[in-house]
């Protein structure tokens, strides 16, 4: 089963604080399900988790009720407030839905770049670790340091870093995302997203600017804990999700990364999916 790790699915006339939609107008039409489905058939992608845009829980429940009616989305990544005193109540709320996996935090959109590594986050975090859910950061290399901090305190926690952790392509940049993410790598239990790297770039570049940022993910990280992942529809502002699927295959065959693990293997380890293609609560892709 090839799943991709990370797509979103919004509708603006819903209203939500969806912060790429703001700054992207291309983006500013409805993608959901249907307009996703065609894609990943063209792609042999069978299945997929959907991950929250907007800090706000109905917009989560939004998300889950496309999950519900749409087998082939086996994951939801939602969001909630991780220092809020009704914490526990929320996620009891969330957890009756049966395709919810976890949570995303957007780091980029919090002032501070040390937020995550708060003793209040942190009691929000052993919380997720407690249930068996999922951690999702947006990080960008300011925040690298302080989540290979709070990581550290919840080793039980599945994580993972979206994006690759933000590398500086477009600048040619190196430091401090290599150290950062390298330390993740190495001191945490974190997964890292083969994603996103396309936006990151300048529109011109192809594998051969890439490729050292992709290098250190896999000489950091290994294989067995990069998850394929799109982007969608972000994707879509270089060159669409056929483009990145393609270039993702071409830059592991490169590599000789292992496929099967790039596009299945590791996602359903990080998000608690069976081997059969049923969610730990049955949900079938």
């Amino acid at each position: 089963m090839n799943i991709d790790g990370h797509v979103h699915f919004w509708r603006p006339a819903l209203g939500y604080d969806i912060l790429i939609l703001r700054r992207e107008e291309r983006l500013r039409r409805d993608a959901l399900p249907d307009d996703l489905a065609p894609l990943v058939r063209a792609a042999g992608v069978d299945a997929a988790v959907t991950v929250q845009a907007a800090p706000d829980v109905a917009e989560t429940l939004f998300q889950l009720e496309l999950a519900a009616r749409t087998p082939w989305i086996i994951g939801v990544v939602g969001w909630v407030d991780l220092t809020s005193p009704d914490l526990g109540a929320t996620l009891d709320r969330l957890q009756r839905h049966r395709t919810f996996r976890g949570v995303r935090a957007m780091l980029h959109r919090i002032e501070d770049p040390e937020w995550i590594a708060r003793p209040d986050v942190g009691h929000g975090l052993a919380e997720l670790e407690r249930r068996g859910l999922s951690l999702d950061l947006i990080a960008r290399p300011p925040h690298l340091r302080a989540c290979r901090r709070s990581l550290a305190r919840v080793p039980g926690l599945r994580t993972v870093i979206d994006h690759g952790g933000g590398p500086p392509i477009a600048d040619r940049g190196w430091q401090p995302w290599a150290d950062g993410i390298a330390a993740i790598a190495g001191e945490t239990t974190a997964f890292c997203k083969f994603s996103g790297l396309l936006e990151e770039a300048r529109p011109a570049d192809g594998e051969a600017e890439l490729l050292p940022y992709v290098e250190h993910l896999v000489a950091t990280f290994g294989v067995e804990r990069l998850v394929f992942s799109s982007n969608w529809p972000v994707c879509d502002l270089v060159g669409g999700y056929a483009r990145w699927h393609a270039f993702a295959l071409s830059l592991a065959t490169r590599l000789g990364l292992s496929p099967a693990r790039l596009l299945g293997a590791n996602a359903r380890r990080l998000y608690a999916i069976a081997d059969s293609g049923e969610g730990a609560d049955g949900i079938g892709a």
